[in-house]
């Protein structure tokens, strides 16, 4: 029966492929718990950054609606709805007028497994614009987390490469301190071979 891989590395192979995967498994583990923390933070943002939003929305609306100043109304809600987070803004009043204006997402540029996995979500809420006792109207907005997920994947990506980059100096210094620790460990087994085939002229260091 021939021996396996294993059996078969040397020990220094041995000890290089056990820290490796060992640092391999735990960088892994902390990149996926720093990214899973920063999704819920950004999740977290989103949903608060929406409220902000509404506040500060019926806010500068509100004299408008009073005195029925439609383009002002339009004005301001085609020029938040520019902001990288929001994807719709709508405004109708009690009557059933809609103003509403909406804005492309950004691209796209973390895979839709990375997308799943951060599950961050593109919230939208809707308020009543109330002044006094009278109601004018309905305030929407829709959030998109497009923008939130792209930091989060360039943010993954930068943390993957510094991982990779302390892997392969793990590698390369474990490497150099076991060649080095086992050298006369190697010289030895050969004065010992030497020895052995009749050959007493090998010297063997202390």
């Amino acid at each position: 029966m021939k021996p396996g891989l294993w059996a078969r590395l040397p020990l220094v192979g041995r000890v290089m492929l056990s820290a490796s995967l060992a640092l391999a498994v735990a960088g892994s583990l902390l990149l996926l718990v720093s990214t899973t923390k920063e999704a819920d933070f950004s999740h977290h943002e989103i949903e608060e950054h929406l409220v902000i939003e509404q506040d500060s929305l019926l806010a500068a609306i509100a004299e408008s609606a009073v005195i029925g100043d439609y383009a002002s109304i339009e004005q301001v809600i085609r020029r938040r709805v520019k902001r990288d987070d929001i994807r719709r803004i709508a405004w109708t009043n009690a009557r059933g007028k809609q103003l509403a204006a909406s804005d492309k997402d950004a691209a796209p540029s973390a895979p839709g497994w990375f997308a799943r996995f951060t599950s961050v979500p593109s919230p939208q809420q809707s308020r009543s614009l109330v002044i006094g006792s009278r109601d004018y109207g309905l305030v929407t907005i829709e959030m998109t987390a497009t923008s939130a997920i792209n930091r989060l994947w360039n943010a993954f990506l930068a943390h993957l490469a510094i991982l990779s980059l302390a892997l392969v100096l793990d590698f390369i210094g474990i490497w150099l301190i076991l060649r080095s620790a086992l050298r006369p460990l190697r010289a030895l087994n050969q004065a010992a071979e030497s020895m052995a085939r009749g050959d007493w002229s090998v010297p063997v260091e202390a």
